[in-house]
Parts: C-alpha cells; structure tokens; sequence
C-alpha cells in the first residue's frame, strides 16, 4: 500500500530549479535555479522571504548555516556568496577559477568549502572577525590598505594589530 502525499505549496522559478534546502528550525526552504537566483521561502505561507539573491549565472546549489543565519549559495558565475538571512545582504564573495558546483558549512558554522569545476576546494573563514583571529596568529606585520581592500572588501581600514609594525 503507498501514502499518497498531496504538495500543498509550488515555489516558482524562471528557470530550471537545481536544488532545495529546508533551514534548520524547519521555517523556510531556500532553493536555487538556472535563472541566476536563490530564493528564500515561507514554509508557513508559501511566500517569498528573498527572491533576490543574485548571481551573474546559473545557481547549483544552496545551503544553511547551522545556526540558520545565513545562506550559501555556489555559481556558474565562478563565485560562491554568503547572505544574511534576515536581510537578504550578500555578506561575502569567494571566487574561484571556474563553475562553483557545491558549497557547505562547517558544523561550527566558521568555515565554507566550496568545490568547483578548476579541480579545486576551497576553504574559506566566513566571518571577518575571525579571519582577523586567525590573520593575528600568521602575520609579522598590520595589512597596508592596498592589502586590506583585497582581503576585507568594504570594512573600514584600520591597523588590526597594534602590536605589530
């Protein structure tokens, strides 16, 4: 005998969807398409929390931080993007050499790995903060501002390291 088991919802794309993930608490499902976006969903509703997750090409897949703060999401676009879950905000970007296939947290949630098509995996630190811990451990020196902008993006330039020359 089978269950027959009704699909009380239809999450739309304007394109061919690629993968689906519930967040951890179960409250929202993300999923990813061939129409360059990510989008987060409503299970309760059925609506659309973000439906502009953006990318410059096909989205293969999607997951959740642990903690459920955040998204990951891998690309054609030969990126992988980390966005805020509450407001939508892409938090970082992590580049590689060709098509991103797959993304994935850490179970700390400290950490994204990504693997792509160039025949490499990445391991990135998600947060800035500890990127600035585990820098404070390696470096002789404070990053001049040239260097800053290419590892920290838009945070402010400040010597991290008082320290240290």
């Amino acid at each position: 005998m089978q269950l027959q088991v009704n699909k009380f919802l239809l999450l739309k794309h304007n394109g061919l969807v690629n993968s689906v993930v519930f967040s951890p608490d179960g409250k929202y499902v993300a999923t990813t398409s061939g129409d360059n976006t990510s989008r987060l969903w409503d299970v309760a509703t059925g609506k659309q929390v973000f439906a502009s997750l953006k990318h410059d090409d096909w989205v293969n897949n999607v997951v959740f931080s642990p903690d459920g703060k955040y998204i990951a999401t891998a690309s054609n676009d030969k990126t992988a993007s980390v966005w805020d879950t509450i407001t939508g905000e892409k938090i970082s970007v992590l580049s590689h050499g060709d098509w991103v296939y797959n993304v994935v947290f850490s179970p700390d949630g400290k950490y994204v790995a990504t693997a792509s098509r160039d025949s490499t995996s990445g391991l990135w630190i998600r947060d800035t903060k500890d990127l600035i811990a585990e820098a404070s451990n390696r470096l002789t020196r404070n990053l001049n501002r040239k260097e800053w902008e290419k590892y920290m993006g838009d945070e402010p330039y400040h010597k991290t390291f008082q320290n240290l020359p």
